[in-house]
């Protein structure tokens, strides 16, 4: 329990924010983890909706991790090669790696991950449809060896628990769960193969994604 861990998250243009304060939350807390914020250079980068996170490693100066977290990312980045470099070198020297969305899609070009039983986002899995894979999509995170994969929001979360689970076991787990989550009271169940159906309002709606649009996204 009172091991010291390396955590790293990685960082690229158009990171999902949800993906690095989320499991943040979860993975910082324990006082003998070293948490990491790795980029390509030292400078501010900024992911969805302009939110910044200001780097404390590189790809070069990195230390050894014992966990990797790999979250959502811009479909461009998982074609730079100092990205691709960066997630294959420290996969292969990290005790747990944990993929969240399309960053499961991420490791997968990178020839990361081959044959593993993974989950993600409904949009990554139809992209995964043809790959080596075997998808799972069961409301739940999946760890197959070293590697744990979930979809956005509370998939990266139960992912990050079930890495503490693996690290620290299950009393600092419980602990955790107990300080950092709620039973949450459901508005709007979603059962099965259900469409939300389009509002009567459809002229606010267009106006509400407009404003979204043009006051949150990056310039």
């Amino acid at each position: 329990m009172l091991q010291k861990l390396i955590i790293g998250f990685l960082l690229t243009p158009g990171y999902s924010p949800a993906d690095i304060i989320g499991l943040d939350a979860v993975l910082a807390i324990h006082p003998r983890n070293q948490v990491f914020y790795v980029a390509e250079t030292d400078s501010i980068v900024y992911g969805n909706y302009r939110f910044g996170i200001q780097p404390n490693a590189t790809f070069q100066d990195c230390p050894p991790l014992d966990i990797l977290v790999i979250g959502g990312m811009a479909p461009e980045e998982m074609n730079n090669p100092k990205v691709v470099e960066f997630m294959t070198r420290k996969s292969q020297e990290a005790k747990h790696v944990i993929a969240v969305s399309n960053g499961v899609l991420a490791l997968y070009k990178a020839g990361v991950l081959t044959q593993q039983m993974v989950t993600a986002d409904r949009h990554t899995l139809q992209l995964l449809e043809s790959s080596t894979l075997t998808l799972k999509n069961e409301g739940t995170c999946m760890v197959d060896g070293k590697f744990i994969t979930g979809g956005p929001s509370t998939g990266g979360i139960e992912a990050a628990f079930t890495a503490v689970d693996k690290t620290r076991g299950k009393w600092i787990t419980q602990m955790l769960e107990f300080n950092l989550e709620y039973d949450a009271h459901v508005q709007y169940p979603v059962a099965k193969d259900t469409v939300l159906k389009a509002p009567h309002c459809l002229s606010r709606l267009k106006l509400e994604c407009f404003w979204v649009m043009e006051f949150t996204s990056p310039t």
